[in-house]
């Protein structure tokens, strides 16, 4: 089984902004054996995903 996931709908001005980090927001989807997961939801992609901040609070040290 092949998964990917695939970003589009790329806006550059985001990525080179100084808040770019914060701010990129592209356009998500999911293959499965290169079949988009999301056809099944009628959609060819997911918009606005939260990666960065759930990157952030995922990578965030636990206390002891």
């Amino acid at each position: 089984m092949t998964c990917r996931f695939i970003l589009s709908e790329v806006v550059e001005d985001q990525v080179a902004d100084d808040e770019g980090y914060s701010i990129f927001e592209p356009t998500l989807a999911f293959e499965i054996n290169r079949k988009n997961a999301f056809h099944a939801l009628g959609i060819e992609g997911r918009k606005s995903t939260v990666t960065m901040p759930f990157r952030e609070e995922a990578l965030e040290e636990q206390p002891e």
